[in-house]
């Protein structure tokens, strides 16, 4: 293993006969999850399997593919839009909008 990872959710999926589970690799843009997956019998030793899910994780991890989570907190959101001052009201868009889907 090249990377520090972690392993949480590990669960043996019988009808694809593989274990899956959530795998937390620490990388410089903080944990990145990956959803893996090891194809082997369910009397597979633990070890061994973690060991494939952590490795089938750093390969997507290099590779950049897989589904992958980022933290919510290392996201940059843009600042909320503010109500413009005086605006009393939801803008014409959108009473039209709801006005067709009230008729509808």
């Amino acid at each position: 293993m090249t990377k520090q990872a972690t392993l949480s959710d590990v669960i043996y999926n019988a009808a694809e006969q593989a274990f899956e589970a959530v795998v937390t690799i620490q990388s410089v843009r903080g944990p990145l999850r990956y959803a893996a997956s090891y194809h082997a019998p369910m009397t597979t030793e633990f070890e061994q399997a973690a060991s494939g899910l952590i490795d089938r994780a750093e390969r997507m991890h290099k590779l950049n593919r897989g589904m992958r989570a980022v933290s919510a907190r290392r996201l940059a959101l843009p600042p909320m839009a503010r109500p413009r001052a005086g605006r009393t009201r939801a803008p014409r868009w959108l009473d039209r909008f709801l006005s067709h889907a009230h008729a509808a």
